[in-house]
């Protein structure tokens, strides 16, 4: 089972009524298209137990209506109907095995002879005190009162030996043909096939035995066996078997109207059983433990013929309980209950109904009980009772119809939303309203497929109407409308002018505000239709709202995760194996690559270091020869290039363009030494006071340095570190870890440490654009200043800055740009490393760097050259459009576009169109005559714009009615298909009134 573990005594409580509650909102019947008329079930509490162990309650129908409580602990109690007698019937509590609460024995099972009334009989099923084996006997009633037993009239008919406490089946009845049948559980023996006793049929456990116990004068107890038994002629099986392979039927019964035996049969980790036996049957069925469990395969347990396998009626999963508890067929008045079997589960506390409807077996959870159900009671008259630890309760059917279920049960939606309604009452009509009154029968019907749709502000409730029956009405269903989250796209991109951004949701009729300034949007906002134009340096915000809806988050744009520059990545050189071999960029090898410098000379110096050597090389961009500039294996030595000598790791490195000079930051042996191109020496140039990570010589050529937590310089002066930013602990103002740094704008510093820090002058840490690219507990995401983000923290590496002013950090294994507009971006790589393609060039996207990047550089041109530590590479990031103008690099080299240039703010031709916007269109930047001209028809007196257009480019039309303030047009934004496009404004211009037009031109954006 395993047994009722709670049973450690019951409550007594005061009688009450208590309506089970419909805890299953699906039908569980094994064949779903024949209707049952379920009852509505109500549990009447109509006795406390005197004794705490009450598992059974049996009738003698010996007309006296009584019932007799059997109690674990060896007792027997009556109740007349009203109360309970004060003295037990039957009292063993000598003879049986104390019932420990956390095993299954005791006195189980109780039977009366089927002729009771006149010879006083009755049958006992307990477990005995001495060796826990299992024990039936038959008892006589005392002579001179009905309501007492004779405890020393005991016939022990059936000893079974036992080794556990568990699974001892337990339960007595007798059949339609007077025999007495027994159940036997395994002894909670192993589940293997070979060992465990229910498949073999030399022993009585794990099963149903049949024994006459009439045939012939009680004499010390025997008992025959029928001849009708089917083992009788077996050898080697025992012939008191009648069914076999089963683990603990705790409870079965026999329909009273028709003699079919109902056994269920405990699981052990997956299924709960209902098997049936039909009246006639000749015995033999094998219920299939421990080959299967339920309808499923058991563990290994194979079974060489599965059709000799009964399988159960019913069985169900541990998601619905874990304890069966057999019941009975009800045969009392007639009614919705009447031929139905009722079960229920120790665990969950459901009760079942279960009938046979139109050839197949149906089984409905109808309801639950408040306390622990044991076993089910059938009185004389056919009343069902049910015993529980809490007491003994009578089974009636209340005549309504079953409440209407509505599905779903989640709360919050985005759209109108589909309610499923259903209800266990065949026939009843389901009315509805939906402002929260109760429905009656002159309200709306539920439609035949049970849809009813309810939107924001309305409240649900459904009443089921069928004759002869009080109706029901469900509780009142509202859910929570709120309206989804905008969805945000940009979809073009003017890099003189700004960018258009679609606006849509999923939730349906919704209505977009928008506000441009930072401001929070309110109902009073501007709406969108379709699209919105941004305009350089306007922020968009928007909330989708909709009546009776709540209000969407407000929503930024862009906030894509991923914004990728078009780039290309390469491997300039290394082959990605270990080791410092010199030579073509190709060929060489590289050991841990780390700090990298570009030169004006078109020369890289990178740190590259193992456990025994560390050495500054040199990568020749014009002539692609690799070679070592300095350093060997580790040491701390100054002078000629060819005897200095560093410590490992090395890290930062930096390059003066004016005297010359490479600065090297030696982590091992804390310095900072200059090494002199002109002269090819090495030299200190200050002793640190920590270890440093990188080095930066600022425009006004002061050496700056960062170790743990805090930026150092050299006082020029003394010659000696002195602390120049933050305190080098846990409050540093932002500076932790080891972090890299780099210049800003004039003599300020920027760091990559907790985020990107600015580091003023005068060394206050400060953020960078409004601390909006930090912390690392905010994640990576592109975007503009106001949502991107890059974690930068233990996995940051570097950090440059190019001559058009845009960052670059790495990030992981990847490369973040922030443009000098302040929008985040991804350059190449994923903060995603790889372990299966740890480097793969080609498109920055898909391109895919080592776990640790540790070093950046970048040239006059935005070419950007890669540290790749992991994968012992230097890469190469080639840049579409480096200014980021929408001008490709390979046209802005041309005159008169400007490459570092911003070409959105560059008209040549004085036409009123920048460089980039007339790129944009395909007109010449150097001709004033090919600009983009729209031109202007009136129809009706509404104007009409026409223009010529280029395939592919989005156009936006612009009004004004004083060539200051311009208004984008409603649904005015289409794309072009190379022919003349016109836009009309649809209502004609006011009398004496002007208006002005113009056409913005867009990249699409994929």
């Amino acid at each position: 089972m395993s047994f009722p573990v709670e049973i450690t005594g019951f409550v007594r409580k005061s009688l009450s009524i208590l309506s089970l509650v419909l805890v299953s909102l699906q039908s569980m019947a094994l064949r779903a298209d024949a209707a049952v008329d379920w009852p509505t079930i109500e549990l009447v509490q109509v006795a406390t137990f005197p004794s705490g162990d009450v598992v059974g309650a049996i009738s003698a129908r010996d007309g006296s209506g009584r019932l007799f409580m059997v109690g674990r602990d060896g007792r027997i109690f009556v109740w007349t109907g009203a109360a309970f007698l004060a003295s037990p019937f039957l009292d063993i509590t000598a003879r049986t095995r104390d019932p420990n609460p956390f095993a299954e024995s005791g006195l189980l099972g109780l039977a009366f002879s089927p002729d009771y009334a006149t010879s006083g009989k009755f049958y006992v099923h307990y477990n005995r005190q001495s060796d826990q084996a299992s024990v039936v006997s038959r008892f006589s009633r005392s002579a001179g009162d009905a309501n007492l037993a004779n405890p020393n009239s005991e016939e022990v008919l059936l000893i079974v030996p036992q080794a556990s406490e568990y699974h001892k089946g337990g339960d007595l009845a007798f059949g339609p043909d007077g025999f007495l049948y027994i159940s036997l559980g395994d002894d909670r023996q192993s589940a293997t096939t070979s060992v465990n006793p229910a498949q073999r049929l030399n022993s009585l456990q794990g099963k149903i035995l049949r024994l006459d116990v009439a045939s012939i004068p009680p004499v010390n107890g025997s008992y025959v066996i029928p001849p009708s038994n089917p083992f009788v002629s077996s050898t080697g099986a025992r012939g008191e078997i009648w069914a076999s392979g089963l683990r603990n039927p705790w409870r079965f019964s026999f329909d009273r109207a028709n003699g079919d035996l109902y056994v269920a049969d405990v699981g052990e980790n997956t299924r709960e059983e209902i098997n049936v036996q039909r009246t006639g049957a000749n015995g033999g069925q094998n219920y299939g433990w421990p080959i299967r469990e339920g309808t499923l395969p058991y563990g290994g347990n194979a079974n060489t013929n599965p059709s000799a396998l009964t399988e159960p009626v019913f069985d169900y999963g541990r998601d619905l309980g874990r304890s069966v508890i057999g019941g009975y067929v009800h045969r009392g008045p007639a009614g919705r209950m009447s031929g139905m079997y009722f079960f229920a589960d120790y665990v969950s506390k459901r009760i079942w109904g279960m009938a046979f409807e139109n050839g197949a077996w149906q089984a409905q959870v109808i309801g639950a009980a408040g306390t622990s159900p044991l076993a089910f009671a059938e009185a004389e008259d056919g009343t069902l009772y049910l015993v529980t630890t809490g007491g003994l309760f009578r089974l009636r059917d209340t005549v309504h119809t079953h409440t209407p279920v509505l599905w779903p049960l989640s709360n919050s939606f985005s759209n109108p939303v589909a309610v499923q309604v259903t209800t266990l009452t065949p026939g009843a009509v389901l009315y509805y309203t939906l402002d929260g009154s109760t429905p009656t029968e002159t309200s709306p019907t539920v439609p035949a497929d049970g849809i009813v749709i309810i939107d924001g502000g309305q409240t649900l409730r459904v009443s089921a109407y069928r004759a002869g029956l009080t109706p029901t009405t469900s509780s009142p269903l509202s859910r929570v409308f709120a309206v989804a989250s905008p969805r945000l796209a940009i979809v073009g991109r003017n890099p003189g002018y700004g960018h258009l951004v679609s606006v849509s949701s999923t939730t349906q009729n919704s209505v977009f505000r928008y506000t441009l300034d930072g401001t929070v949007p309110t109902v009073a906002s501007d709406r969108a239709d379709g699209t919105v134009l941004v305009r350089n340096g306007e922020f968009l915000q928007v909330v989708a709202m909709r009546p009776g809806y709540t209000s969407s988050p407000v929503t930024f744009v862009p906030q894509p995760t991923e914004d990728h520059e078009a780039t290309q990545v390469s491997t300039l050189a290394g082959t990605g194996e270990f080791g410092m071999r010199d030579g073509p960029m190709a060929e060489a090898l590289f050991s841990a690559p780390n700090g990298i410098v570009w030169t004006p000379e078109n020369q890289l110096f990178v740190t590259d270091y193992n456990s025994n050597e560390s050495k500054i090389r040199r990568i020749d961009l014009d002539t692609g020869l690799v070679s070592t500039l300095c350093g060997a294996e580790r040491g701390d030595v100054v002078g000629p290039l060819a005897s200095a000598r560093f410590g490992t790791p090395l890290r930062g490195i930096c390059y003066d363009s004016r005297d010359g000079c490479l600065y090297v930051a030696d982590t091992e042996y804390r310095k900072i030494k200059r090494i002199d191109l002109s002269n090819g020496t090495v030299s200190t140039v200050v002793v640190t006071s920590g270890a440093p990570t990188d080095v930066y010589l600022s425009p006004a050529s002061r050496l700056y340095w960062s170790q743990f937590a805090s930026i150092w310089t050299r006082d020029e002066a003394t010659g000696l570190a002195v602390r120049f930013a933050g305190t080098g602990g846990s409050q540093s103002g932002g500076l932790i870890h080891n972090f890299s740094i780099f210049g800003g704008a004039g003599e300020e510093l920027l760091a990559l440490t907790s985020g990107i820090r600015r580091i003023s002058s005068a060394g206050d840490v400060l953020p960078y654009i409004g601390d909006l690219l930090g912390p690392s507990s905010l994640g990576n995401a592109d975007g503009p200043f106001a949502s991107g983000r890059i974690a930068a923290g233990f996995d940051a590496a570097d950090i440059v800055r190019d001559a058009a002013g845009a960052i670059y950090v790495t990030t992981g294994s990847s490369i973040r740009k922030i443009t000098p507009g302040h929008a985040v971006r991804s350059v190449a790589g994923t903060t995603l490393y790889s372990n299966s393609t740890p480097h793969l060039d080609g498109p920055g996207k898909t391109a895919r760097f080592g776990f640790t990047v540790a070093g950046l550089a970048v040239d006059d041109v935005g070419k950007v050259y890669v540290a790749d530590t992991a994968n012992k590479r230097i890469r190469l990031i080639e840049q579409a459009d480096w200014d980021g103008d929408g001008v490709l690099d390979s046209v802005d080299a041309t005159a008169p576009y400007r490459l570092g240039g911003d070409d959105g703010r560059i008209d040549s031709d004085g036409d009123l169109l920048a460089n980039a916007t007339e790129y944009l269109v395909g007109s010449d930047p150097a001709d004033a005559g090919s600009a983009l001209r729209p031109s202007i028809t009136l129809s009706g007196g509404a104007p009409i714009v026409s223009w010529p257009t280029r395939a592919g480019i989005l156009y936006l039309v612009e009004k004004s009615v004083d060539l200051r303030e311009w208004a984008p047009l409603p649904a005015s934004a289409k794309v072009g298909t190379g022919t003349i496009m016109e836009w009309t404004q649809g209502e004609s211009l006011t009398a004496g009134g002007r208006a002005f037009f113009r056409v913005i031109p867009f990249f699409p954006v994929p």
